[in-house]
Order: structure tokens, then sequence, then C-alpha cells
């Protein structure tokens, strides 16, 4: 009798600590940080933030267009987040350039009345189709899709790693920054 109370209280145990574990991992997951861990680290073993961040994204884009009828999600890192400065971006963008995080298709959920168009024989771009807004321009034969920053949620998560098509940039425009500047297309990565 007194190993089964033994055994009883062993499982008990694991199990609070397993919910936890599953309860941390879930949270992190819905609100993507780690904020809630910080109040019970002293409860935690010390390999325990690690899991958790290996199993939660680092960043997930949220946004949707200015009425709110289109939305969409990424489930993954981009695989880059770039200014394009050509003229085609900037009639499709109406603005001066065209600040894109570019994901996988695979990786990204759309919903809402979407209007597309094709802008070159592979490019095409999507808007909501009540406010207009500007929300994507997707490479379906590549598999990707250049979500625009001005449509994010939080647009500070954009952090561009270059310009490119500079030849075309408004003349009035001065890049202030260090990144890399391409005059034409960036180097291909095959997407």
């Amino acid at each position: 009798m007194a190993r089964s109370m033994i055994r009883a209280r062993i499982w008990g145990v694991v199990r609070a600590f397993l919910w936890g574990v599953f309860m941390s991992v879930v949270l992190c997951c819905l609100f993507g940080d780690n904020q809630h861990l910080e109040l019970n680290r002293r409860e935690q073993p010390p390999q325990y933030p690690q899991l958790v961040k290996e199993v939660c994204p680092m960043t997930i884009f949220r946004g949707g267009c200015l009425c709110g009828a289109v939305r969409y999600e990424t489930t993954a890192d981009p695989l880059n987040q770039r200014v394009c400065h050509c003229q085609e971006c900037q009639k499709a963008i109406g603005a001066a350039f065209n600040a894109r995080v570019l994901m996988s298709l695979d990786d990204v959920s759309i919903t809402g009345p979407v209007s597309t168009f094709y802008s070159s024989e592979t490019l095409e771009r999507g808007s909501c189709s009540r406010c207009g807004s500007s929300i994507f321009s997707r490479r379906t034969p590549a598999g990707v899709i250049g979500l625009t920053a001005g449509s994010l949620d939080d647009s500070s998560l954009f952090n561009p790693d270059m310009h490119f098509w500079v030849s075309s940039k408004q003349p009035w425009l001065e890049i202030a920054d260090d990144l890399p500047q391409y005059l034409e297309g960036p180097p291909s990565k095959g997407y």
C-alpha cells in the first residue's frame, strides 16, 4: 500500500510538471513571446525556456487591409525582408518603394476578399477587393509571396536586409541606411 501511495504522489508531480510545460508552450505559440515565462522562472528547470524557444516560431507576422476584411498570418520565419524601388512596385503600391516580407507560400494563410492581377507573367499582386489596400505580390511557380510591410499589424517587425532596383528609385529619396544596394535585381536565390 505504501508503494502505491508513493507512485501516486510521483505520478501527480510528473503530471503537474507536464501540464505546466504544455501550457507554457501553448501560451508561447499563441502570443509569440516568452514574457509569461518570467513570472515562473524560479519554478522551472534552467533548460525549460530554451525548449520553449525551440518549439515556438521566432516571429509571427500578422496583418491585413485597411478595412479589416482581409487578414493574414505567417507560421515561419521569412526568407528575407527587402525594399524594392522598381517602377512596377511604385505603381502597384502607390508609393516610392515596396517594403516587403518574403515568405514561402506554404507558411502564409490569407482570409477575406482578395482581388488579384498579374503585373508580369509570373508576378501576381493581391489587394483587398473592398478597400483596395495592397497586401501581397506572389510568385506561385517559385512558391513565394511578398507581404507588404505597410499591411503588417506591427510594422516595427519589418527588418530589411537590402535595397534593390535602386536605379529606379525616386530622385528625391535618399537611402540613409548602410544596407546593401543593387542597381537592378538582387542576387538570385531561385525565387
